[in-house]
């Protein structure tokens, strides 16, 4: 088996470390506006060394559940598949401090059914998780033999237009997976 986890909004409270950001970098809120353009400037201020995070200065905002479910899995069955500037996803997930609960994490920009089609061939069954309906619809385009997992944990992107298996937390996450062995 393969777990596919999306980082952002699956494993990591983004909205709270957003907050987080603003207090760490106040010039940051000079520019509060759409957040991709947020991020490309969060990430410019890490190639420059303004900003910077602490080795697991940022497991704070990792969801309550997240520990748990990564303590009941072989991490040889898990991956984060992350999209985002390459530089601030690399820094947000190194200082979480748990990168070596997962096999591998791959950083892309490109959507992630792509992403995904590049990995192959990867242990079956293979379950993809994520909260963006643009990202679990590109899988379903690219791969459609990925199982696709919507964690809606909070809802602020689109839906997904293709058939999901909607969760809410890791604890349902890991009864679907245990359902699937």
């Amino acid at each position: 088996m393969t777990v596919l986890l999306d980082f952002d909004r699956t494993i990591f409270d983004t909205d709270t470390f957003i907050d987080y950001c603003f207090k760490k970098l106040p010039s940051l809120k000079d520019h509060i506006g759409e957040e991709l353009e947020l991020a490309a400037l969060a990430n410019s201020h890490i190639l420059n060394g303004n900003l910077r995070f602490e080795p697991g200065e940022l497991r704070q905002f990792l969801y309550p559940d997240v520990m748990a479910f990564l303590e009941k899995r072989n991490p040889q069955d898990l991956a984060i598949l992350t999209w985002g500037n390459e530089d601030l996803q690399r820094s947000k997930v190194e200082s979480t401090g748990i990168v070596d609960r997962f096999s591998r994490v791959v950083y892309t920009s490109e959507l992630k059914g792509h992403a995904i089609k590049k990995l192959l061939p990867l242990p079956q069954p293979i379950v993809f998780v994520d909260d963006d309906g643009m990202q679990l619809d590109s899988v379903a385009a690219e791969v459609p033999e990925v199982m696709r997992v919507w964690m809606r944990r909070v809802l602020v992107r689109a839906a997904p237009t293709v058939d999901c298996t909607p969760v809410e937390s890791m604890e349902e996450l890991d009864a679907f997976l245990g359902n699937l062995s």
